[in-house]
Parts: structure tokens; C-alpha cells; sequence
């Protein structure tokens, strides 16, 4: 399987082109936060941008698989593997012929 990084997937309509979406979702008091502290903005800001997409809870709902982020990098790690591994199932390695 590909895996593309998408931010506005569901906002710009392309959600339909692919097979499978997950989904990293964490509290908004977390997400409000870490926009602050990416992007530099104030409160202000950093809401209007996340006000301007999509509610995450509706993302979620649309998933196929969710991974939280609001834990330690090793639980979101954990999370990460138990989607490979589910969709390892759904598309499993076929070895290459000469």
C-alpha cells in the first residue's frame, strides 16, 4: 500500500480517490496548541485557522482507522503498527517474479 500525507483531504474532495483514510485526531484544547506553536499564532488566529476546516469529529467519523496523538510518542507508535498490521490484511505482500 502508498500512504499520502493529505491535510484538507476531506475539505478539498479528494477523499473519494483512495481506498482507505486514517485519521489523526487528538483533543481540541490539544490541537489548538500545537497550531499555536507551530505556526506562531496567537489564539485568536490558530482558532479561526482551525475554524476554517472541517470539525475533526467529523473527520473521525469518515475514517477508516483513527490514530489518537494526545499520549506518549510510544502509544501513538503502537497505534501506527496496529494499522499497518490492519492493513496488511486488507492488502497482503505478494512476492516479485522474475
Amino acid at each position: 500500500y502508498a500512504v499520502a500525507d493529505v491535510p484538507l483531504l476531506f475539505e478539498a474532495g479528494f477523499d473519494a480517490g483512495y481506498d482507505r483514510i486514517v485519521v489523526t485526531a487528538c483533543t481540541p484544547r490539544t490541537q489548538l496548541s500545537r497550531v499555536m506553536a507551530r505556526d506562531g499564532l496567537s489564539d485568536t488566529e490558530a482558532r479561526r485557522r482551525i475554524a476554517a476546516q472541517w470539525p475533526l469529529a467529523d473527520k473521525v467519523r469518515r475514517a477508516d482507522f483513527v490514530i489518537l496523538t494526545d499520549g506518549t510518542l510510544d502509544e501513538t507508535d503502537a497505534q501506527i503498527l496496529r494499522v499497518c498490521e490492519a492493513l496488511d490484511t486488507l492488502w497482503p505482500a505478494t512476492e516479485a517474479k522474475d
